[in-house]
Order: C-alpha cells, then structure tokens, then sequence
C-alpha cells in the first residue's frame, strides 16, 4: 500500500471533508462524545462499523498536517446536501462550518477543468473510471505529492496504481505511526 506522513500534504475526498466539518462543529457545540459518535456515523454513511477515536485521528491529521488540500469539486459535491440524515437537518451550520475550516486552516482550494483531464491523455481513462469529482482529486493529489485520505475503494486503487500515497479511514493509525 502507498503511504504517507502528516509531513506532506493532505488531499480530502468528500467524506473525509464531511466527516472533519461535522467533528469541527459538533466540538464547537460541545457535543458529548456520543452525540459525535452517532452524527458522524449517520455523516460517513457507510455499513460498516468504526471505532470512535477514527474520527479523532482523522481530526489529529488534519489539525497537524502543514498543508491541506480540496478541490472544488470535493467542496460543490460535499456542500449538495443530497444525502438523507443529519446533515439534511443542519445544512446551514454544516455550510458554514465548512467555510470556516476551510479558512482557519487555511485549507488551499484548488480547481481541476474536466477539459485538462480529458485531454490528458494519461487521465481521461481515470476520468472516465472515476467520475470528474475523484480524478480531479486524484490528479490533484499526484501533483502536489500530496497524501490522499479516502473511503472510496475505486479512487484508492487507482492511486496506488499511480504511486499517489493514499490512505483508507481505517488506515489513519498507521498514518500517524508513520509521522512519529
């Protein structure tokens, strides 16, 4: 498997993203640890269970990572709100929860043109294989040599593939043992 270390940049796919403005602004509200666990279950929407400190080392990550990296279209697709759950009944906190750590921590937006990708040839094929969202990123990613955090199994393949170091939720243990 690619790795990586808090040392580089950190390129988010839209959970991640999500997961992190959520614990940001459940922490703000001083939400019991149950209260973050439960909501941020219901935000990653996945069948399958984590222990609540990921979403801790996710924070710890993000919190001491020296450069974090999104693209736009991560941010248009994390901010539609089309899921069903706790993020339809918050959506105006979430969005400003999302402005905000985008601004706090300084967190560098980058743009990826679908017209690059797709007359790249080495990238259309990702293009077509992922979507524009996931092989903006992914491009993103390999070009800033940054480390991918992500939950999408298709975009992590293709990552290691491409030699981007990249890092499953269930793997952030292992990216923080790397960066001590």
């Amino acid at each position: 498997m690619a790795g990586g270390h808090p040392a580089a940049p950190l390129a988010l796919d839209t959970n991640p993203f999500l997961l992190l403005v959520t614990y940001r602004y459940l922490k703000s509200k001083n939400a019991t640890a149950l209260e973050r666990m439960l909501a941020l279950s219901d935000v990653r929407d996945q069948s399958d269970y984590v222990e609540p400190e990921l979403f801790d080392d996710l924070w710890y990550i993000f919190e001491n990572t020296k450069r974090r990296i999104i693209t736009q279209h991560v941010i248009a697709e994390a901010l539609k709100f089309s899921r069903p759950g706790w993020l339809q009944g918050h959506k105006d906190a979430v969005r400003d929860a999302a402005i905000s750590l985008l601004d706090d921590f300084r967190v560098e937006e980058h743009s990826c043109p679908i017209l690059d990708l797709h007359a790249n040839g080495d990238y259309r094929k990702v293009l077509i294989a992922l979507g524009y969202t996931d092989a903006g990123l992914l491009h993103t990613a390999e070009r800033h040599k940054a480390t991918l955090i992500t939950e999408d199994t298709k975009l992590l393949s293709f990552a290691y593939a491409r030699f981007v170091p990249a890092f499953p939720l269930s793997q952030l243990r292992a990216l923080i043992a790397q960066s001590r």
